[in-house]
């Protein structure tokens, strides 16, 4: 599996499902209570639906993509592994034009002196007023340098507070000669003012050796994000691994970290021609899988969730496989999902999905029927900055609901719903019996609101289906 595989840039929604907590009502009567809940159980339910084909067909595009996709880390000033060439050499900039002042004082130092201080510079940007330190050690035993990078006093539109960037160079004892240096780590640390989001950001790329000139064919990438407090979210800790002179061999794993102590946790193992992944979120829900791609253009897959103990459903199955079009990057999902409830029953659905691209961006065409007689179809279309569905399905009481959702690159989403009474009743122009707008945190649980004729209600939802005691 190589790291440079053409993706099919469909950026929707990150791993998880969506379904009802607890309700939290303005005041109503027992009985517009009740029905709001009802409705609120309705349009949660409509959503999971929704949510899982997406998320199936995004794990699958990930996978075909390969490790850049599926183990994206984005950190600060670092980049990413298939950027790593154009980032190192953007890096390398202030160290080379001084190369020759640097040999010059390298020659005077003893040949087995370690770290020594070259060369050091002070500065102000006359536009922006940020306060640069520079400076440049070099180590004449293993004929290293490293550079060191400090801006403070950034703008107070700015939410930095100080940037730091460290860089080792193998400049194989030739300090006047740029054309064989070789960068060998790259860090980058931010700290944040308070009141932002983050207080700390670093993020460390480390390349596998490559020739000077040449880009790196794999390496490790590990990012730390520590958020301020109020924010749900603690600390993210990152690490991606990827090897392609290996076999293509590699790993990624990913630890959310929330105030309330729970975590989320994501494992994914890269092989020559296979994808395993193991995802805990932070409600316990489970989900496993393996994805097999021979090719760029062929993936057969099978998923497993399994819910904590007292869920219903229990646990959902889902088996199928994808083939992609290398001239247009077209493509068709085909796979089925099977859910098993906790009175031993299950439901099957038959899921089909066609991919391809509008004016640049991905677009996808679904398809769902369900052994029950239920089912829906919609689009989804990519853009700049979101993706939009719209789209259609009848639930198990026949009643007809319209959808209409955004969903955003974080892996957050909102979603329009309106109910109606039943396909007929659409057609004919009779108002719908509810409508709901809910909003999804990349993590798959959030909120929503139910507007009726009984009033209005807003409820919460998890990632697991079953009701918060």
């Amino acid at each position: 599996m190589k790291i440079n595989r053409k993706p099919l840039g469909l950026a929707l929604v990150t791993f998880g499902a969506l379904a009802l907590v607890s309700c939290d009502k303005n005041p109503a009567s027992p009985t517009s209570s009740t029905k709001n809940d009802a409705f609120a159980k309705v349009v949660t339910t409509s959503g999971v639906e929704v949510y899982r084909s997406v998320q199936t067909f995004k794990q699958i595009e990930q996978a075909l993509a390969g490790p850049a996709a599926l183990g994206k880390i984005n950190v600060p000033a670092v980049g990413s592994l298939q950027k790593s060439g154009a980032t190192f050499k953007q890096a390398l900039i202030p160290f080379q034009q001084e190369a020759f002042v640097l040999a010059q004082k390298a020659g005077r130092l003893h040949k087995t002196q370690g770290d020594t201080i070259l060369y050091e510079k002070r500065w102000i940007d006359p536009h922006t007023g940020i306060n640069y330190h520079l400076w440049i050690s070099y180590n004449t035993t293993s004929g290293k340098a490293t550079v060191y990078t400090v801006a403070t006093n950034h703008p107070g539109s700015s939410p930095l507070e100080r940037d730091s960037t460290r860089i080792v160079v193998n400049v194989n004892f030739t300090l006047a000669d740029t054309t064989d240096d070789v960068v060998e780590l790259l860090e980058n640390a931010k700290n944040y003012r308070s009141g932002y989001r983050l207080r700390y950001e670093e993020g460390r790329l480390i390349p596998d050796k490559y020739q000077p000139g040449s880009q790196p064919a794999g390496g490790v990438i590990e990012a730390l994000s520590q958020y301020a407090s109020g924010q749900d979210t603690s600390e993210i800790r990152q690490r991606l691994e990827y090897h392609e002179t290996n076999g293509g061999l590699g790993s990624f794993s990913k630890t959310v970290s929330f105030r309330d102590g729970t975590r989320h946790s994501e494992d994914i193992t890269f092989r020559s021609t296979q994808v395993i992944f193991n995802s805990v979120y932070r409600d316990g829900t489970r989900e496993q899988g393996q994805f097999t791609v021979p090719d760029e253009n062929h993936l057969s897959f099978e998923k497993t969730v399994t819910y904590p103990a007292g869920s219903d459903p229990r646990s959902i199955f889902e088996k199928g496989d994808f083939s992609q079009n290398p001239v247009d990057s077209s493509g068709t999902a085909n796979f089925t999902r099977e859910e098993f409830f906790a009175d031993g029953t299950s439901k099957r659905r038959e899921v089909t999905i066609k991919a391809s691209r509008q004016n640049g961006y991905g677009r996808l065409e679904v398809t769902e029927s369900h052994s029950d007689g239920t089912g829906g179809s919609w689009t989804l279309q990519e853009g700049p900055a979101k993706a939009d569905l719209k789209g259609n399905w009848i639930n198990a009481e026949n009643q007809y609901i319209l959808l209409d959702a955004a969903f955003y690159r974080d892996g957050s989403a909102d979603v329009h719903l309106e109910v109606y009474a039943s396909k007929d009743a659409y057609d004919k122009g009779e108002p719908p019996i509810f409508k709901a707008d809910l909003h999804f945190r990349p993590d798959g649980s959030g909120s929503g609101t139910i507007t009726s004729k009984e009033g209005t209600s807003q409820f919460s939802f998890s990632a697991n289906g079953t009701p918060r005691s």
